[in-house]
């Protein structure tokens, strides 16, 4: 009982260090768009610093859990090239290629089903981020890298809560702890953000 609650907790913390980086990573790469939009950002306030903190904490995560740290770490670069699929990365591949790339060299590290789960979770985290973000982004002109405008809001709700679903049905043991440490980290960041503004 006290192992599987240790690793429970584990799983979770490794899950919302993962997340802080990936969403510090996500502000470095988004603080021009943000300043622009007037929105709340890191970068702002962490300055040059936030890649540094990044790293730090998802190598805690990788402490913790390695194999869902980095599964979920692969996961959100591959989702993230939805939006820049026609573009040239540096490693001179197309974005939807890079993404491929990504991901076949998760599944050959971590597994196919840690692999799928990931991207099923972070598609569904990246769904409902969209439709919080809908208003904002058609504010600030950028629909075309937002799931809701381009498929609809309830659209993407659905898709979201679809993959999110399948992502309990492939992994049920491994659902439930990592949703708990999402929900962990959106708290954080709702207060975190609430000091800073």
């Amino acid at each position: 009982m006290f192992l599987a609650t240790f690793d429970f907790i584990a799983s979770a913390l490794a899950v919302a260090f993962s997340a802080t980086a990936i969403k510090l990573i996500d502000d470095y790469l988004d603080r021009e768009n943000d300043a622009a939009c007037h929105q709340f950002n890191w970068a702002a306030y962490l300055g040059p610093g936030i890649a540094v903190y990044a790293m730090l904490f998802f190598t805690v995560a990788a402490c913790i859990n390695p194999k869902l740290s980095s599964a979920l770490f692969l996961a959100s670069y591959a989702i993230g090239m939805l939006s820049d699929l026609r573009t040239r990365m540096p490693s001179r591949l197309l974005g939807w290629q890079e993404s491929i790339v990504v991901l076949i060299v998760s599944s050959c590290l971590l597994g196919w089903r840690m692999t799928v789960f990931s991207m099923l979770f972070i598609f569904a985290v990246q769904c409902i981020d969209d439709c919080i973000d809908l208003k904002i982004d058609r504010r600030c002109e950028l629909g075309t890298r937002n799931l809701a405008c381009r498929l609809g809001i309830v659209e993407c709700c659905i898709i979201g809560l679809i993959a999110l679903l399948s992502a309990w049905r492939l992994n049920e043991a491994l659902f439930i702890p990592v949703i708990t440490g999402a929900t962990i980290f959106y708290i954080a960041m709702l207060h975190f953000q609430g000091v800073k503004t």
